[in-house]
């Protein structure tokens, strides 16, 4: 049940956050047509976006972590934000 009203918080922020801005929509959301222009956004749709992301995390034989990150683009930095998650929770991901 938490999970579903962090869903919805989500979406909630995310649109008035949207409203609030002269750039009113959001890009790099469907499949298939990057430059199409979503003004309201559903949740599915922004976690959908983070797929390209990839994220390897290595531990090593004498326990140092390395962590190798792949496909973050500013326009998820942009959905973070919206979202009010810290933009650098992807490069030092124990700490967040």
């Amino acid at each position: 049940m938490l999970a579903l009203q962090y869903y919805n918080l989500w979406q909630y922020t995310i649109r008035q956050t949207l409203k609030s801005e002269q750039n009113s929509y959001l890009t790099n959301l469907v499949p298939g047509n990057p430059g199409r222009k979503v003004e309201r956004p559903t949740t599915s749709l922004v976690l959908s976006a983070f797929r390209s992301v990839q994220m390897i995390y290595i531990m090593t034989d004498d326990h140092k972590a390395s962590v190798h990150l792949q496909g973050i683009e500013e326009h998820h930095l942009r959905l973070l934000k919206m979202m009010r998650l810290p933009t650098d929770i992807y490069r030092h991901p124990w700490e967040a």
